[in-house]
């Protein structure tokens, strides 16, 4: 199953992003440049981020453990042999007793565990639910990661819509300076409204500098989640990609009830714990054994030289079958002392699973909250904006009428731009809590789940 899921996961996107067509092209190699979309940065994200390869890899180190595990119910065989050279003086004198200084022995001899008091049972058991486990944190590690793609995508778009904002902002008081000056020049106004004019524009410069700066380090943070070489880049110009799409708020209806019971039933973060549970649970035998005997079997067939005889080389050869046990009658309480660590951690297992569900309560109650403030503000900003620009363009009116002033405009302007502002950020806010919400509900994503869920099963713990 773990193998067969390693092989499938440069597949997935074409399985969790229903809307697109993914292929080898679709993916970004280092060094190239070209365009991004959102579902291409998702897919890329899957094939290359380093969280998910290292999750990839705890699949691999875990199914080498259940292999281990499994090796102790299988049998074995081995060849043994021995040479041995002893001091005359060891010698028997006694007439039935050896006559050999030497001795050697070959043998093909095979042990199975016949019983372990269930030890094993309950470790093959174990090394399989971690496995399950592991492959439960591999889909919640897709999960975050295609959620952390989405926000730093939508982040890229933010910035690089900030950027014509302070740029539009600087066009409109580099205009207004032009404007001052010609005025000025014409002795209609004074001095003071140039200078007004230049300080604003010099004031305005710095959020430029930011804006393109946070764009800069949003396409950094976007190439490192999706595991491009940025070595060497030094600008925005020179990144391997380049992000494509625009930002949009489209209203969305949830129902808080469902959307909680559905995180508690996909989210593979707790499909995990549920494992953990079944791991403490079957430990508990684990340790339980060491009250009970072990018992193995043992047969083969062996060859050894006569030490009766005076020839090395002449050899007894033959089969041998038999058994082996054993029983701690007594341990010292060491096996009660590991039954009660076992046990105890199975009760810290449930106590944080109970836990781990309030905790997607809240992030998903959490998530719903942001995306109902982020829709008020967009509805709020919906005609702020345009008014915001009749107001610019009314109070440039003014001025040219003669009935404004020049603070009139300025101030018009720093509204425009504010409104423009939250505009952008109100959507990106949108965007970013409809991304965690989908991850704190897992419905962005689909897995067969072939795994049965250990609180569906009554565990003794014994």
């Amino acid at each position: 199953m773990g193998n067969s899921l390693l092989r499938l996961l440069p597949l997935f996107a074409a399985f969790l992003l229903p809307h697109s067509a993914v292929s080898q092209k679709s993916f970004v190699p280092v060094g190239s440049s070209r365009s991004l979309t959102l579902n291409e940065a998702v897919a890329l994200a899957l094939a290359q981020n380093p969280d998910i390869l290292q999750a990839r890899q705890e699949i691999e180190r875990i199914s080498g453990q259940y292999i281990e595990v499994r090796a102790q119910a299988l049998p074995r065989a081995e060849v043994v042999s021995s040479y041995e050279k002893r001091d005359p003086n060891l010698q028997s004198s006694s007439p039935f007793g050896g006559t050999q200084d030497e001795s050697w022995r070959v043998a093909l001899q095979g042990r199975q565990l016949l019983y372990s008091g269930g030890q094993v049972t309950a470790a093959l058991r174990i090394a399989r639910a971690a496995q399950e486990s592991a492959i439960y944190q591999l889909q919640d590690t897709i999960d975050r990661v295609i959620a952390t793609t989405r926000q730093e995508f939508y982040a890229i778009i933010l910035n690089r819509a900030l950027i014509g904002v302070r740029e539009e902002s600087l066009d409109l008081l580099q205009q207004e300076l032009n404007d001052q000056n010609a005025r000025f020049e014409a002795g209609t106004v004074p001095r003071f409204n140039v200078l007004r004019a230049e300080v604003e524009l010099a004031n305005a410069r710095p959020d430029l500098i930011r804006a393109r700066n946070d764009y800069r380090i949003a396409q950094l943070n976007l190439a490192r989640t999706l595991g491009v070489n940025t070595t060497g880049v030094t600008s925005a110009a020179n990144l391997p990609f380049e992000i494509k799409g625009e930002l949009s708020a489209a209203p969305r209806s949830i129902d808080v009830a469902e959307a909680i019971r559905l995180a508690k039933e996909r989210r593979p973060f707790l499909k995990a714990q549920r494992q953990n549970i079944l791991i403490e649970a079957q430990q508990i035998r684990v340790e339980n054994a060491g009250y009970l005997p072990r018992l193995d079997g043992l047969g083969g067939y062996e060859a050894r030289n006569d030490q009766t005889s005076e020839n090395l080389d002449d050899a007894l050869k033959g089969w041998f079958l038999g058994l082996e046990g054993s029983w701690k009658i007594f341990d010292g309480l060491e096996t009660a002392g590991k039954v009660k660590q076992a046990r105890a951690r199975l009760e810290s297992a449930r106590i944080v699973y109970e836990d781990s569900v309030r905790q997607v309560e809240l992030e998903v109650q959490t998530a719903l909250s942001r995306l109902l403030e982020a829709r008020e503000l967009i509805d709020s900003q919906a005609k702020t904006v345009e008014q915001a620009k009749e107001a610019l363009r009314l109070s440039r009116e003014r001025v040219s009428a003669g009935a404004g002033t020049q603070l009139e405009v300025l101030d018009a302007r720093v509204a425009l731009t504010q409104a423009q502002t939250t505009e952008l950020q109100a959507v990106y806010d949108y965007n970013v809590a409809l991304a965690e919400y989908e991850r704190a509900t897992a419905i962005a994503t689909g897995y067969e789940d072939r795994f049965r869920d250990p609180l569906a099963v009554r565990v003794s713990g014994k």
